[in-house]
């Protein structure tokens, strides 16, 4: 075997761990996913779907889920195409043909994965937006902030989907390492006219507009929450937290949770690596697991939620929260606790 052989052969060999890698991650986190959302399906269910903000609740976990599906099955699949090209149809040939074949035949299924990601999280963006604008809805000036990076995340996904051509490659797919690309760059040295500084950078911009919207959105929850129970010390009222408090604590928990995956992830993204050292491998999984929160984030929502018994669904997600509600609702509690004193 000649040394230019060897080196194919040890590419074949790192590509094909790196998407085994990969696969394993996704399919654990698409396991883990399935059985959340048949908890979730069946929590909701169970109560009932009368009102259309659980309607739409139902819809938003079971849109997440699809995706997910999706992304799942768009990471098996250039796995076993590339298996296939190399191993069974290659005929023991191994050349440049070989892998522009392999690249044109992932291309496709690249930019669908990447695309429902940019989904994914635009969805989550637009829930984080949500359960935050219900609760300035007499100040809503002060989502323009978050609003305008959502703006940014809607026209970022769509730059990236009418740029196919500068998105197939291997910093374009968002969890598949694209095999052929990473043994071309590696061997064969046919890519070298590609360019995947576009591709990194729309990737970067994605995770940088979705953090920033995520810590805009829980620090004015958080600033509500505090605001509240200041108010309610005022009222001379009692420490103890109401239901929609505890509704907002858990939106607060869940949007710091969001924000170690998303930090851990964009430090990643911008370490240098190469491909397929371990830097790579793990940030290609980091991103799974975040594309995988992303997606299971409003079915965990509906869960901890039913667990905690006094919390609505609807209020977990903002859906019925309501500033004169709450405000109503303190100063009345505050009324009666003057009144008993007195």
């Amino acid at each position: 075997m000649s040394p230019g052989e060897r080196a194919l052969l040890r590419a074949i060999g790192l590509a094909l761990l790196g998407d085994f890698s990969v696969f394993t991650a996704i399919t654990l986190l698409y396991g883990i996913a399935a059985c959340i959302f048949a908890l979730c399906t069946f929590t909701l269910l169970e109560g009932g779907l009368t009102s259309r903000s659980t309607q739409v609740l139902f819809a938003t976990t079971l849109a997440s889920f699809l995706l997910f599906t999706l992304q799942w099955s768009f990471v098996v699949g250039p796995l076993v195409i590339d298996i296939r090209g190399t191993m069974i149809d290659s005929a023991g040939t191994l050349d440049r043909a070989t892998f522009l074949r392999l690249k044109d035949a992932t291309a496709a299924v690249g930019l669908i994965e990447a695309s429902s990601a940019q989904l994914l999280v635009a969805i989550s963006d637009a829930i984080v937006i949500w359960r935050t604008w219900v609760l300035y809805l007499e100040q809503s000036w002060i989502m323009a902030g978050p609003c305008m990076l959502f703006a940014g995340t809607i026209g970022k996904s769509t730059h990236f989907c009418a740029k196919p051509s500068r998105t197939t490659d291997v910093a374009g797919t968002p969890l598949a390492t694209s095999f052929a690309n990473v043994v071309i760059n590696a061997n064969l040295k046919v890519l070298a006219g590609i360019d995947t500084t576009a591709a990194q950078i729309t990737l970067l911009l994605s995770l940088i507009l979705s953090l920033a919207t995520n810590v805009v959105s829980t620090l004015l929850v958080l600033y509500r929450l505090w605001s509240y129970r200041r108010f309610g010390r005022k009222l001379g009222i009692d420490n103890t937290l109401t239901p929609v408090q505890r509704a907002m604590i858990v939106l607060v928990e869940s949007g710091i949770v969001f924000f170690a995956i998303q930090t851990l992830n964009l430090i990643l993204e911008l370490v240098p690596q190469t491909s397929l050292s371990p830097a790579s491998l793990a940030t290609h999984i980091t991103l799974a697991v975040l594309i995988a929160s992303t997606a299971m984030y409003p079915s965990i929502v509906v869960l901890v939620v039913n667990k905690q018994k006094s919390v609505s669904v609807e209020q977990a997600f903002g859906l019925s929260i309501g500033i004169k509600n709450l405000e109503a609702g303190d100063v009345e509690r505050g009324s009666r606790r003057l009144l008993t004193s007195g």
